[in-house]
């Protein structure tokens, strides 16, 4: 995650971007959560959807798949999986996968929860109550955890991939805090 937040802080730089709007989504909001407690200053507004947390990641019933990962036997795996072209198309985006798996370490949340803590900015938690990986139990740990979050707002019966699936369901909410 750390890795990752640091390919987020790139783009930034180089697109010379300055203050965003950053939404993070399953491990997309871990790595949110590190980019935003290291770089509070690149921040305007930041919004979490059901992901990856301290105390919560990876989550229990992934557990597996990375120690598949660390025996190097999840790549073979991926490339015939036409779902999974992005990860898994080629032998190398598949061991690339592979390898992002096995680096995978709870540390790299729990190193940031006292810079979460004192981040001001504003946030936003929408999270999907139909999902058994991420409960909502996790939300509210955000909530109490970011100094900028207020409210939980609780997506009724919807699941982890909820933004994309029902944007609806997302995108007023996104609005109200942009137009802040």
């Amino acid at each position: 995650m750390s890795a990752l937040a640091g390919v987020v802080a790139e783009l930034h730089d180089a697109l010379g971007l300055g203050q965003v709007h950053l939404v993070g989504n399953d491990t997309g909001g871990a790595v949110a959560q590190v980019f935003a407690a290291r770089h509070p200053d690149r921040l305007r507004t930041l919004t979490l959807t059901n992901c990856d947390t301290d105390g919560n990641f990876p989550p229990p019933e992934f557990i597996p798949i990375i120690e598949i990962a660390k025996r190097g036997e999840l790549a073979a795996s991926l490339v015939w999986r036409d779902y999974l072209q992005l990860v898994g198309g080629t032998l190398d985006r598949a061991r690339d996968f592979e390898r992002l798996l096995a680096s995978l370490d709870p540390k790299d949340l729990t190193d940031v929860q006292d810079a979460l803590r004192a981040l001001d900015v504003p946030t936003l938690i929408v999270w999907g109550t139909g999902d058994a990986t991420f409960g909502v139990t996790w939300a509210y740990l955000l909530r109490g955890t970011i100094a900028g979050a207020r409210d939980v707002i609780e997506v009724d019966g919807a699941k982890i991939f909820f933004p994309d699936e029902r944007p609806g369901d997302l995108v007023p909410h996104l609005r109200g805090l942009w137009g802040r």
